[in-house]
């Protein structure tokens, strides 16, 4: 029962700023005792913080953790320091302990760890199987002792002590859970040292956490459907019951509740359970009762000793016996019956049961479950995107919280047991569930605003009230504080409880709950509706108790201190009663003065009572009040005359303010509010301090309740009156209460005001032009935004009385605030230049550079290195770099001053960058004298070695060239260019110094070579340079080039070389040859073959160049060489670029184009240099044209707006003969949309113009885009012209679209004819189109648009209407007409086009028929296939066939005709060529195109009314038409059959209903849905009757989807297709068994027996899912459960006559199934009784066959066997091992059941295997025979043989003699009864001889012997003859048998009686015992009665059958007798049936 009863949200904790990562929080715990917060995130973050303490920041802990807990009951420790135990990510436990203070940061300090190995290593010593730790489950934590659940099955205690670090192991146990407990544990609880783990099926374990024994369980499912059968909340929870999570225990153990994940719940009293269960108590004591006898030694015979027995028997026993004292016992047992049930429930509450509770701990006799008998379930309605998180139970109710993903959310939910009332509250916004350690009944939730608990049942009222009346007025306040609620009414005696108890805060609160009873607050509109009167009078009793309290403790010396400050409440509470009564203007006058007069009263009593009132001389009270009021009236004239100021005056210096008020409200003046009236009385007491009235305004402060101290030292801060301040200074330092600091202060303000008389310093008269750049420059930094105070500033400036007042209005509140710079700084200003360079240096510098002082900054930078001594302090880098407060520009500019005098700031030493720019703006680095010689970085280098880094690391090659050069910079004087690294790294840096190197000493050629080696270094990076290196490497001109520049030569080289091997100059002659190989002129001058100089001289000039070059001499670099023999003789000067030979040769001369000239209007130019340029050598002139054009247009169209571009262009054009009209309308079209777009806006010229260049270029989409542009334009015009819209002059307007769209290929603008349709101007409309060629299509769909009138005019004037269409037709170039006549298209020239030509021409033709219809195909005009058929003797099949073709798409047309082998117009039309038709329209849908046709050419039909049908049923839905049009054609068709007149002109019938079936199916094919198709099945049901096709069966194919109506399995579309049989059976046997995989068995069964298909193979997979669902349950264990589902299954099966091998096959399957795995042996004893069963039916069925599989029915059997053995085993050794192990008796329901369904199954029962051979002794075992048992496939154990010899005695004792003899044959056992009774039979009938005499003798007479098997029908035996061997040999075997006995007598019996009535043993034998009986009865023995009732008692037949037997004999037999014997002889001889009759009678 949900109630949404009232919950409150209350606020305990206020907001904090940590409370922000709610929605990330998987788990919020609040320690004990203490406001400590542990907070645990979804990814492991552990947080622990103080909600209550804002200043305490979060601790958090390290690591990532899964779970923690607060210590309960700590018991170590300090005070404020708490523990925590939290389990680690990798399963590690660590113990924190948390210390924390007020206001103080949280400290969390690891103590103890223990890491998941040694967990590991705790259990691998009990067991060492387990290899990993997989979970590690935190359970509790207390008082140091901390218990973990390992892996769900391992409990483990630890104990932490003090002194210890690491934690002790207490115990370690295996809870030993079942494997399928194990896996469906979902949640553990720990309640007073007891486990209880909750599986998912909703069974509970409860185990002991000490040892881990398994004390009980509890078995909710079974429970709550026991109890509560008819419940369907309990049936919905139990059926449920997988789905359960969450488990709580209450703390006395007598309450359970579990939650499941479907958001139900359900409590279990566990003490009423285990009263139904307690065999599920396993650790149940016994109960002790107390000793019947006393122990002590008492009189036996006394009362006493009476007593005692009887109260141990648990009577009474009273002394006693009169009738008043029996009452009284009555009276007093009724009294305690309410106590004696609960008493009762306790006293046999289960938890005395747990033996390791302490007896302390047991429940206690008052406490008891409030759940109801049976349990109690219900169901939250809460989201389902929830989950239960917390659950706290006690005996009466339970808490429950929900949360949903991101702490979204929340609900808690509190039901109660008693009522079954469920109460939720959801929370709204992000809220975290709380738990607080140590109590369970609270509910917390945590959120950004705070910490709030939800209480249920409980008022906003009622929780303030009970907290007033039992807790402090201190709380209710604090609580209503961070609720933010209004004051509550609290009841008075709450007050008088206050005052009796001296409770000021209770007083206090009482009166703020009132202060707004008078004037109530906007929120209380119900008080309100009182009147002013009745709400003081609900005031005056508290004020009257308030007056007797303060009356009443004044009195008392004692209670003094209590007076005053009740009385300082009293009044303040009444003067604000009265302030708010006289405030309010909304009140009426009388009431208001009711009110008050009665407040004052209350006021004048109790100002009796303070301390400095002023008493009376004399005279009593009652005199002065009466001459007061006197008074008050002869003074009320004068106040209404006085003014506002004065009234205010008097009424506070006469303390009469409330009078003021009055008379002030009657004017309707704001001073009648108080504030107003104390603002206006502060007002005039400035106004007394400024006439120095001191006195006067002390008395206005104190009467108006100020302080006069504090409100004359704001007057002395916020007052800028110096008279007034330096009075106020002395008053208040008179009074010593003025602070040494404002002293001061006051000092600097009376500096300021002298130094305000003087002018400023810093201000001379004449400002510089400087000054207004300064300004400037201030103005552009601030970004333009300072333009106001700028302006401001320097409006200031201009006045020098406003300057001067700055300086004389100060205040003091400004200037106590100053610092000692801040006032230096002030002063400034003002002082002299001598007086401010004596101030500190650093205040000066910060000074004068915030004014921008940029004269004195820069006198005093300048001044520092004056020679005579500066006057300004000394300036350092540090002042400058710390205490610069001017402007970025300023800044730079005193920088660059500085670095010119060598100063550099140290924030700009520290940046290379910023070093190197300050030092460019102050000479640079390379000005003479060094800038900082001294300067030294942090790495050691000075600035040279700095710069030299600097450009290396950048690659500055050339600056760090001329930085050497300029600084003389060598490896002798600076060590870095010697650095060897820096050369290797840099090989360009090690060539540049040797370079430089060369400058230094022209006269040395070695240095020019080292020069030319490093520059062949750069080249070679990787090995060392040298001449032969170069040459190696290929660089053969490179060194030859270093060979040139060497000392000597090449010669003096080649020579060195020859004599000494030196490395770097000297090289290899022959390596050189080699080298210049490539070079051979060059080599045969080096190297000549003959003597030097011998050899004709040859043009090698580079050699002779280069052989008059000297090293580096530019004079002879750059000029022409004497040795150059290819001298130029031109020219004498150096060659330059502007040489007349060079430019001739090489210079590139530009030639204009002819666009340039028409970009510039002059296109006769353009055009004679496109004759000059372009047509001079051109061979394609045409396509040089087009191109010319073409460029000539894009250019026009790019420069649209100017007129003299566009005006050549089209000059240009003309005059090459290219038509310009294009190139004119588009121009004129894009200056209109310019002039339509204002062409003020040159962007959108540049927009258009891009546009222009898009058309130009055939860009897509650009004409289509300026089309719209333009057609906008237009309309544009139009309206501002003020011209009709469908006007002959908008025509003209509109023809440039028109054109335009025409030249672009675009389709024609419609917006003019639209107009005129819209305005019904026709003759525009035809003129307008007919002019500008619209198309045919065009102006047909725009003449649509005109009215009906207008538009069948207009049909008919268009219909001969040619246009001439502008599109080339391929057969010429001339215009091809186009007609605008809708029915027809243009066809061959040599057909008519217009109709009436058509019919005109038809009646020329032989054939009209015929030639329409070939029109009518060639035209595509079905009318003229209905004219066609029109004609006389015209037949209707062609005129269909090709109304038909003509009246549908060309697709569908030329599908249809696509079988033809001429064209359709020449073809003999067929029903072939109908059906084909038919066939095709209908598979594309045209059903409306054969409807018509065949209404207007076959009307009569009956295919009209299946098309009809067919509309009806697809197309709109309507089904009941449908089946009436059907239901028509059924009629039709039967009409037709049974020879009803034909129609004229009809079709077929047999064709007919070919194509109706052929629709049929169409129709079932083209249903998009299977509710369609049902419904048109549903149509069709009826139609297999009655149309004679090979189709699908209509009927099945509706029964068929009614059955798969419902399910998820849809019709096949193979069924829908005339498919053969075989396919139909397969798609059928497809939807059978998708059925049954959806488990809808009963429709498979249908769907089966309607294909005819079997249905064993369904009922099988049906009996299978359920055996498989129940073995998934509890009560499998249950043998009655299996007995009954095998008994159910064998009887389905036998109701369904299912295949017997089949059935047989499926238990036999299920007895293969059955395993023994478990290891218990009650289980395993289950396991093989329910295999004999099956092993049992499963030969039942198999021995239905015909013939019987004997060999598969002995297989069976011996199976049996072998588990019969193996359950008589079981039985035995578990009797064995245990007497309280005992197995079910036989006796009990489940074992008769069983055993009951075995004898009925047996395989005794079957006939094809009792054959006469089992009952020969041929075969059998003999006493030496069995040992060769040992020899066969699974020999028996000696205890299996003892066991089977054991059960073959019991069938024989029950005559199984078949059966037994089987046993024995299958096990090779010799059992001696079992051939005494073969031997007997055998005997009996004669297969066996009697043996002699002699040998019968030889058995013992112990025969005799009485056995177990021997019975009382010995005495019933037929004694034989002295003569018959047989009979006597069968006694004497009967005596000897021990089993079988009974059927050794029967044997002797029918023995006896076969000789009686002399028939054969063999033949007694086979015949029924009754038919036996009967013979026996009819013979004429003697004693046949006796011999009956042996025979009877001997075969055991039963009393019925006999009673049958005799009643059928006698009636039988006086049938006859009344029949043929007469009445006398009936009397004188009676029959034998009569004697029969009367001796049964």
């Amino acid at each position: 029962m949900l109630e949404e009863r009232s919950t409150l949200e209350v606020c305990v904790i206020p907001e904090n700023q940590h409370c922000g990562g709610v929605p990330d929080l998987r788990r919020a715990e609040l320690a004990p005792g203490g406001s400590l917060l542990g907070c645990l995130g979804v990814r492991g973050r552990l947080v622990v913080w103080d909600p209550a303490d804002r200043e305490a920041p979060p601790a958090t802990v390290d690591g990532c953790h899964a779970d923690f807990s607060w210590e309960e009951q700590a018991v170590l420790g300090g005070p404020g320091v708490l523990r925590l135990l939290s389990v680690g990510a990798q399963w590690d436990l660590k113990l924190l302990e948390v210390e924390a203070e007020r206001s103080a940061s949280i400290t969390v300090l690891c103590v103890s760890e223990c890491p998941a190995g040694r967990l590991l290593q705790t259990v691998r010593e009990q067991d060492d199987g387990v290899c990993e730790l997989q979970s590690v489950r935190l359970l509790s934590f207390s008082a140091g002792r901390g218990c973990v659940l390992l892996n769900r099955d391992w409990l483990l205690q630890l104990q932490w002590q003090q002194t210890e670090a690491e934690p002790q192991t207490v115990s370690c146990c295996n809870i030993r859970l079942t494997e399928g407990d194990g896996r469906s544990a979902v949640h553990q609880c720990v309640c007073r040292d007891t486990l209880f783990i909750l599986s998912s099926t909703g069974l509970i374990s409860v185990y002991d956490i000490t040892d881990g024994g398994l004390l009980a369980s509890i078995d909710l499912p079974a429970y709550l459907t026991l109890l509560q059968p008819e419940d369907d909340l309990v049936s919905s929870s139990s059926s449920s019951s997988s789905s359960f999570c969450l488990l709580q225990v209450s703390s006395d153990l007598s309450t359970a509740v579990a939650v499941t994940q479907c958001h139900s719940a359900v409590a279990v009293d566990l003490d009423h359970y285990f009263s139904l269960y307690p065999d599920h108590l396993l650790c149940a004591a016994p109960p002790r009762r107390p000793p019947i006898r006393p122990q002590d030694q008492r009189d036996q015979d006394g009362l006493s000793s009476s007593a005692f027995s009887l109260a141990a028997l648990g009577a009474t026993f009273s002394a006693d016996r009169s009738w008043d004292a029996r009452l009284a016992s009555m009276y007093s047992s009724a009294s305690s019956s309410s106590s004696s049930s609960c008493s009762s429930s306790s006293s046999s509450s289960w938890s005395f049961s747990l033996l390791h509770l302490e007896p302390h701990r047991a429940s206690s006799s008052s406490s008891h479950s409030r759940v109801p008998r049976g349990g109690s379930a219900v169901s939250f309605s809460v989201p389902e995107s929830s989950a239960p998180s917390l659950l706290t139970v006690s005996e009466f109710s339970a808490q429950l919280t929900f949360v949903s993903p991101g702490n979204g959310g929340t609900t808690a939910a509190l039901w109660d047991f008693e009522s079954g009332g469920v109460s939720l509250h959801r929370a709204e916004g992000e809220a975290a569930p709380v738990q607080r350690c140590g109590e369970r009944q609270h509910r917390l939730l945590l959120r950004k605003s705070g910490v709030f608990q939800v209480l249920f049942s409980v008022s906003q009222q009622d929780l303030l009230s009970r907290l007033m009346l039992f807790g402090s007025a201190a709380t209710v306040d604090a609580v209503c504080h961070l609720n933010s609620w209004g004051r509550c009414s609290i009841p008075v005696h709450a007050l008088q409880a206050g005052l009796k108890n001296r409770q000021l805060d209770t007083v206090d609160f009482y009166l703020k709950s009132k202060e707004h009873l008078l004037i109530p607050a906007a929120e209380q509109p119900e008080t309100s509706t009182q009147s002013l009167t009745a709400r003081f009078q609900e005031l005056c009793p508290a004020l009257d108790l308030l007056c007797s309290a303060v009356r009443d403790s004044h009195s008392e010396a004692q209670s003094r201190q209590f007076s005053e400050q009740l009385l300082n409440i009293t009044m303040s509470f009444v003067n604000t009663q009265i302030r708010s009564v006289l405030s309010n203007t909304q009140l009426e006058d009388a009431g208001v003065r009711g009110c008050v007069d009665a407040l004052d009263r209350y006021v004048t009593e109790l100002r009796s009572y303070m301390k400095r009132f002023p008493w009376p001389a004399g005279g009593d009270a009652s005199a002065a009040d009466s001459a007061d009021r006197a008074q008050q009236e002869a003074q009320r004239d004068a106040w209404e005359q006085l003014s506002t100021e004065e009234v205010v005056r008097q009424s506070v210096l006469t303390n009469q303010i409330p009078r003021a008020q009055a008379v002030l409200r009657r004017r309707s003046l704001p001073e009648q509010r108080l504030s107003a009236l104390r603002t206006e009385g502060l007002r005039q007491v400035f106004c007394c301090l400024q006439d120095r009235d001191l006195q006067t305004a002390n008395t206005l402060l104190t009467n108006m309740g100020f302080s006069v101290k504090k409100q004359l030292h704001s007057i002395c801060l916020y007052t800028d009156d110096k008279n007034l301040r330096e009075f106020v200074v002395e008053e208040l330092c008179g009074r010593s209460c003025f602070p040494e600091e404002e002293v001061q202060s006051v000092a600097f303000i009376r500096e300021m005001e002298r130094l305000g008389s003087l002018p400023a310093a810093r201000c001379p008269a004449d400002a510089s032009p400087h000054r207004l750049l300064q300004v400037q420059m201030v103005h552009r930094e601030a970004g333009g935004g300072g333009e106001e105070v700028l302006e401001e500033l320097v409006g200031h400036r201009r006045s020098e009385g406003e300057k001067a007042g700055l300086w004389r209005n100060l205040r003091l509140d400004w200037v106590r605030n100053w610092d000692q710079s801040c006032q230096t700084a002030v002063l400034l200003s003002r002082l002299h230049h001598t007086e401010v360079t004596s101030c500190d240096s650093a205040v000066l510098w910060r000074y004068l550079t915030a004014l921008h002082d940029q004269r004195r900054v820069v006198d005093w930078i300048q001044n520092q290195e004056a020679p005579g001594g500066s006057r300004w302090p000394e300036l350092t880098p540090e002042l400058v770099n710390d205490n610069t407060a001017c402007s970025s520009y300023m800044r730079e500019e005193i920088l660059d001053l500085l670095v010119r005098r060598g100063v550099l700031v140290p924030e700009e030493l520290a940046d290379l960058e910023q070093l190197l720019w300050r030092l460019a703006q102050g000479g640079g680095v390379m000005a003479s004298p060094p800038p900082i010689p001294q300067y030294r970085s942090p790495l050691g280098l000075d600035l040279h070695g700095l710069f030299i880094s600097f450009c290396v690391d950048r690659g500055l090659q050339y600056l760090l060239y001329t930085y050497l050069e300029h600084h003389r910079l060598t490896p002798r004087n600076c060590p870095l260019l010697t650095n060897q690294s820096l050369s290797e790294s840099q090989p360009w840096f090690e060539m540049l110094v040797k370079i430089q190197e060369i400058t230094r000493d022209l006269s040395d050629p070695g240095l020019v070579f080292q020069a030319s080696l490093t520059s062949a270094q750069v080249l070679l990076p990787g090995s060392q340079a040298s001449l032969s290196s170069l040459l190696l490497e290929g660089h053969s001109l490179l060194a030859l080039a270093a060979v040139m520049l060497g000392p000597g030569g090449i010669d003096q080289v080649v020579v060195q070389g020859e004599r000494s091997g030196r490395s770097e100059r000297a090289v290899d002659p022959q390596l050189l040859k080699m080298a210049l190989a490539p070079h051979p002129k060059l080599r045969a001058a080096l190297f000549p073959s003959g003597p030097r100089g011998s050899s004709p001289s040859s043009d090698i000039s580079v050699y002779h160049l280069l052989q008059s070059l000297h090293p580096l001499d530019p004079s002879r670099l750059f000029g022409w060489q004497s040795a150059n023999t290819l001298n130029s003789t031109e020219t004498s000067e150096l060659p330059h670029f502007s040489s007349p030979h060079l430019v001739g040769r090489f210079a590139l001369v530009e030639n204009l184009d002819f666009l340039y000239y028409l970009r510039h209007g002059r296109p006769s130019f353009a055009y004679a240099t496109f004759l000059v340029q372009r047509l001079s050598g051109c061979s394609d002139v045409t396509l040089l044209l087009q191109q010319a054009y073409q460029q000539a247009y894009r250019s026009a169209l790019q420069s649209f707006n100017v007129p003299s571009v566009t005006s050549a262009a089209v000059c240009f054009c003309e005059l090459l003969g290219v038509c310009s009209l294009k190139l004119r309308v588009d121009i004129r079209a894009m200056n209109t949309i310019l002039q339509h777009w204002s062409q003020s806006n040159t962007q959108q010229l540049h927009t258009l113009a891009s546009k222009g260049v898009k058309l130009a270029e055939a860009e897509p989409g650009a004409a289509e885009e300026l089309i719209g542009y333009l057609e906008a334009a237009v309309t544009d015009s139009l309206e501002q012209k003020g011209i009709s819209r469908s006007s002959y002059e908008a025509a003209q307007e509109w023809a440039l679209p028109v054109q335009f769209c025409q030249l672009h290929s675009l389709k024609l603008s419609s917006v003019y004819p639209a107009h005129c349709t819209d305005d019904g101007q026709f003759i525009h409309f035809l003129l307008f189109v007919q002019l500008h060629s619209f198309p045919p299509q065009q102006v047909k769909s725009l003449a649509a648009q005109f009215g009906p009138a207008l538009q069948a005019h207009l049909s008919l004037a268009l219909q001969d209407l040619q246009v001439c269409s502008q599109r080339r037709w391929p057969r010429g170039s001339e215009e091809q007409p186009v007609s605008l006549n809708a029915e027809e298209a243009p066809g061959s020239p040599e057909h008519p086009r217009e109709l009436f030509q058509v019919l005109l021409q038809s009646q020329e033709e032989a054939a009209p028929c015929r030639y329409l219809l070939q029109e009518a195909l060639v035209q595509r005009c079905p009318t003229l296939a209905v004219m066609a058929a029109c004609q006389q003797g015209a037949e209707l099949l062609p005129c269909l066939c090709a109304w038909l073709l003509t009246s549908v798409d060309d697709l569908a047309a030329g599908e249809a005709a696509a079988h033809l082998a001429e064209a359709p117009e020449h073809h003999e039309w067929t029903l072939h060529d109908l059906s084909i038709i038919w066939r095709t329209l209908l598979g594309r849908g045209h059903v409306r195109p054969l409807l018509r046709g065949f209404e207007l050419f076959q009307r009569d039909c009956p295919l009209v009314l299946v098309l009809r049908m067919f509309e009806l049923g697809c197309d709109y839905r309507s089904f009941s038409e449908a089946k009436a049009k059907l239901l028509d054609f059924q009629r039709t068709l039967i009409t037709l059959r049974n020879g009803g007149p034909a129609p004229p002109g009809g079709l077929p019938l047999q064709w007919v209903e070919s194509q109706a079936s052929v629709l049929l199916l169409t129709m079932l094919q083209r249903c998009s849905s299977q509710y369609d198709l049902h419904r048109l099945l549903q149509l069709l049901a009826d139609v297999d009757k009655l149309l004679k096709s090979n189709g699908p069966d209509f009927r099945k194919l509706s029964q068929l989807s009614q059955l798969l109506q419902g399910s998820e399995v849809s019709l096949s579309p193979r069924l829908l297709q005339c498919s053969s049989p075989s396919v139909q059976q397969e798609e059928f046997q497809a939807a059978v068994d998708a059925l049954q995989a959806r488990g809808r068995y009963s429709a498979a069964r249908q769907v089966a027996l309607l294909a005819a298909l079997p249905v064993h193979r369904l009922l099988l997979s049906q009996l299978l899912r359920e055996v498989n669902s129940q073995k998934s349950k509890r009560q499998w264990r249950r043998l009655e459960t299996r007995v009954g589902l095998w008994r159910r299954c064998h009887e389905q099966l036998k109701a369904d006559s299912a295949d017997p091998e089949s059935a047989s096959r499926f238990f036999l399957t299920q007895a293969d199934t059955v395993t023994t795995s478990p290891p218990e042996a009650q289980t395993e004893l289950l396991d093989v009784q329910e295999r004999c069963l099956l092993l049992c039916l499963a030969a039942r069925w198999l021995s239905l066959l015909s013939p019987a599989p004997g060999d598969q029915l002995e297989s069976l059997e011996k199976k049996l066997w072998i588990g019969r053995v193996r359950r008589h085993v079981l039985a035995a050794a578990m009797e064995k091992e245990s007497v309280f192990n005992l197995p079910p008796p036989a006796v009990t329901p489940e074992m008769n059941t069983c055993e009951v369904l075995m004898r009925e199954f047996s395989f005794s029962s079957i006939s094809g295997l009792n054959s006469e051979r089992w009952l020969g002794l041929e075969g059998l075992p003999g006493p030496g025979e069995d040992q060769e048992e040992l020899n066969s496939e699974a020999p028996l154990s000696p205890e299996e043989r003892s066991a089977l010899a054991a059960l073959i005695g019991q069938l024989l004792e029950e005559g199984s003699i078949h059966e037994a003899s089987r046993v024995c044959r299958y096990f090779s056992l010799y059992h001696r009864d079992m051939w005494v009774v073969l031997r007997c039979r055998g005997l009996a009938s004669g297969d066996l001889d009697p043996e002699p005499q002699e040998a019968s003798e030889v058995q013992p007479k112990k025969s005799l012997t009485s056995y177990p098997s021997m019975s009382s029908l010995s005495s019933f035996v037929i004694l034989p003859l002295p003569e018959d061997e047989v009979a006597v040999q069968l006694q004497k075997l009967v005596d000897q048998c021990r089993n079988g006995k009974n059927y050794c007598k029967q044997v002797l019996s029918l023995y006896q009686l076969s000789k009686e009535l002399q028939c054969s043993f063999s033949q007694m034998c086979r015949e029924e015992p009754r038919s036996v009986l009967e013979k026996l009865l009819l013979s004429e023995q003697p004693e046949r009665f006796r011999k009956a009732q042996l025979f009877i008692k001997a075969q055991g037949l039963s009393a019925d059958s006999v009673a049958q037997l005799v009643s059928s004999a006698v009636v039988q037999a006086l049938l006859v007798s009344s029949s043929s014997i007469s009445s006398s002889a009936q009397e004188l001889q009676p029959g034998p049936i009569e004697v029969v009759y009367k001796k049964w009678m």
